[in-house]
């Protein structure tokens, strides 16, 4: 993999020759990362064979983005979370890490379920399992539950040109929250699977990111 990095920055482009891009290097790193936890190894991302250049890349570039935001009304965006989400895997901490930590704490109700549902993942995985569980509350009190559909939020109409956006993603994250937050209440979980396979039966999981991260919450569970 590491041969397609371009423009000395190393990080993976959207298509060979291109320049690097921080959200397909974010999405190729998470992959490794769940891949890890799913067989028990969660350094898996930062073991010397699997893509060092690639998290050392990624890494700097949201340093130097976070760094330039700084001077500015500075709020954390979806990349910062997704970057948190990566880093909980393999408990990494710098002072970075902590000032996101800061802000995803004060901001987190302003957040999507997607957003929110990281949130609570990285928050649990530091440790601090009260406020993940008050978030997981919040999620559940504002969705649906039905017979046929199961458990499911309401949106607008979707649009988003982010790489990682999606419904179908944005239900794969909760239903990874719930498994991993609350273990207790696994009906939450086999609720929200159900209108994730009732997706793809009546229409599609919309995008290869979706249909990677629909399948890992499924994985999560019994894999049926």
């Amino acid at each position: 993999l590491e041969q397609n990095f371009n423009f000395g920055d190393d990080l993976w482009p959207w298509f060979p020759g291109g320049y690097g891009s921080p959200g397909v290097t974010m999405h190729i790193l998470t992959g490794y990362a769940r891949l890890g936890r799913l067989v028990g190894d969660a350094s898996l991302v930062k073991k010397p064979s699997v893509c060092p250049r690639a998290r050392k890349g990624l890494d700097a570039w949201m340093v130097r983005n976070i760094d330039e935001r700084h001077d500015l009304e500075f709020s954390i965006s979806s990349m910062d979370l997704r970057w948190l989400y990566l880093q909980s895997f393999d408990g990494s901490t710098s002072k970075h890490r902590d000032l996101l930590l800061q802000h995803l704490r004060k901001e987190w109700q302003s957040f999507g379920i997607a957003g929110q549902s990281l949130a609570a993942l990285v928050l649990a995985r530091g440790k601090d399992t009260e406020l993940a569980h008050a978030i997981l509350a919040s999620l559940k009190e504002r969705a649906v539950r039905s017979d046929e559909f199961g458990l499911y939020w309401k949106r607008s109409t979707f649009f988003d040109c982010s790489l990682f956006a999606a419904p179908v993603s944005d239900q794969a994250l909760a239903m990874e929250a719930f498994a991993e937050i609350e273990p207790d209440d696994w009906q939450a979980y086999e609720d929200a699977r159900l209108w994730l396979l009732e997706q793809k039966r009546t229409q599609n999981w919309s995008t290869p990111v979706s249909t990677v991260d629909a399948v890992y919450a499924i994985l999560l569970g019994d894999g049926s």
